[in-house]
């Protein structure tokens, strides 16, 4: 099982229109259970090492590549990761981010994360705003 998980965070209930409320979390997260297979052949790990930086690095001058990195020091960290493949079966997703509470308990609970200054609590309030109430 592989578990992704986006933004989550604590939630108070001083933050509600609505009282009386008790403390809840909010959060967003993925299980993917399936079949998993090592890839313990170096040429694999490395391809997947530049998907990778490709990705998420800016393109060089400025963004790192593996290529700056020695040979005999590449070699060696390759060696040390362990990459695999993981062939989903079944994926199951939850988000809990106060679609059952109202309009207003939403608006205020959002307001509050993002006020709070955090990358991942202005993200939850992000996805508290896009997913609908739950009527």
């Amino acid at each position: 099982m592989a578990i992704f998980h986006g933004p989550h965070a604590y939630v108070s209930p001083t933050w509600y229109a609505t009282a009386p409320a008790v403390p809840t979390w909010n959060y967003a997260v993925v299980h993917v259970t399936g079949r998993a297979r090592v890839r313990d052949d170096v040429a694999s790990t490395e391809a997947l090492v530049r998907e990778l930086t490709t990705r998420f690095e800016e393109a060089p001058p400025t963004g790192w590549t593996l290529d700056a990195v020695p040979a005999d020091l590449k070699t060696s960290l390759l060696a040390a990761i362990v990459s695999f493949e993981l062939r989903a079966e079944t994926v199951e997703g939850k988000l809990k981010l106060g679609q059952n509470r109202s309009a207003a308990d939403r608006a205020g609970a959002a307001a509050a994360l993002e006020a709070s200054g955090g990358d991942a609590a202005r993200a939850l309030a992000e996805m508290m705003r896009a997913v609908p109430e739950r009527k």
